[in-house]
């Protein structure tokens, strides 16, 4: 896929406005690190929207205190959760194309404008999602940047599988005007949401880091994964509704079906991303950097045996390693 194509500048009359929305709630500290990230962001025609969604610790106010910028606009609203505080941010944006930024995530620089210039490279595409990595312990971890052609990623929503990391899209709001998040949801909203944007449009991924995503030991879905699992399937069974699918086929999915939780389960399968990460790296040639983030996933749980497989992967003969994850589970 070329990516020189989206290298030039904007032209004077190519400066559309875009829609950053934060949603935020007791973010505590890490708000001021994510607003620093996009005050810093080279592309410059933003509107910020930080829609505070009934937060009791008095971030967002600190927050204003320490980042000062008049495209930033607070609105405060009730706690809802995530899918009413983007929903809000969405009535209230003004912009040609929208994006989020995860109030405790941090984005690169360049990120708007990169994607920005890949979204006028390809005017059929309703979003394009770009790579990331992982903070773990205020260190970044993990980076992912497989880049996603259109088809390979309608395949993955046709297979019920997110193309991309959902704070990571950059939407063109002309083709996801109509489109909410359903409030529902308290878990998966987002997905939920880039499946029916998939199932009507084209996407891509760029094969660029530009996204920091914080990882938490406290993360709802690490503490229970029967939550998780259970808006997952109810996510699953709607867009098998849609598509005009058999729902019966839902009860077959091994997934879905009760079992015993295991450590993957609760740290929402840390280890297979380091996996996934060294396998990216390995591909772009930067060995070293794979060797290491195999290390740093062994780390994670290093009596585990199962974490210790990225490791492997970082050292075994690549053409090994691709055969046994082709190799029928």
């Amino acid at each position: 896929m070329d990516q020189s194509s989206t290298n030039s500048e904007f032209d004077a009359d190519q400066q559309p406005l875009v829609s950053v929305i934060v949603c935020a709630y007791n973010a505590g500290p890490f708000l001021v690190e994510a607003l620093e990230s996009l005050v810093a962001q080279t592309y410059r025609n933003l509107e910020i929207l930080i829609v505070d969604d009934g937060s009791t610790d008095g971030s967002v106010a600190h927050a204003m205190t320490k980042v000062s910028d008049d495209r930033i606009r607070t609105i405060k609203q009730a706690n809802g959760g995530r899918a009413a505080a983007l929903n809000r941010g969405l009535v209230e944006s003004k912009g040609e194309f929208y994006t989020t930024l995860d109030a405790d995530d941090r984005c690169a620089p360049l990120r708007i404008e990169r994607q920005l210039q890949w979204m006028f490279a390809h005017p059929q595409l309703a979003c394009v999602f770009c790579g990331y990595d992982l903070i773990l312990k205020r260190r970044r971890k993990a980076p992912l940047f497989q880049a996603r052609s259109v088809d390979e990623c309608r395949g993955l929503i046709e297979r019920f599988r997110m193309p991309g990391h959902d704070p990571t899209a950059l939407y063109r709001m002309s083709m996801v005007r109509e489109l909410r998040y359903d409030e529902s949801l308290r878990i998966g909203a987002a997905f939920d949401y880039i499946l029916r944007v998939g199932e009507r449009h084209p996407m891509m991924v760029m094969g660029e880091c530009l996204y920091s995503y914080r990882v938490h030991e406290g993360a709802v879905t690490k503490k229970d994964p029967g939550a998780r699992l259970k808006y997952l399937k109810e996510i699953r069974r709607q867009a098998m509704i849609r598509r005009g699918l058999p729902l019966e086929e839902l009860e077959n999915i091994a997934w879905f079906k009760p079992r015993r939780w295991t450590n993957r389960d609760y740290d929402n399968n840390l280890a297979a991303r380091f996996v996934e990460s060294v396998l990216c790296l390995r591909r772009a040639g930067r060995w070293g950097e794979a060797a290491m983030t195999g290390l740093a996933g062994a780390m994670q749980k290093p009596l585990d045996p199962y974490y210790y497989k990225a490791l492997a992967d970082s050292v075994l003969p690549l053409e090994f390693v691709k055969s046994l994850r082709k190799s029928p589970v």
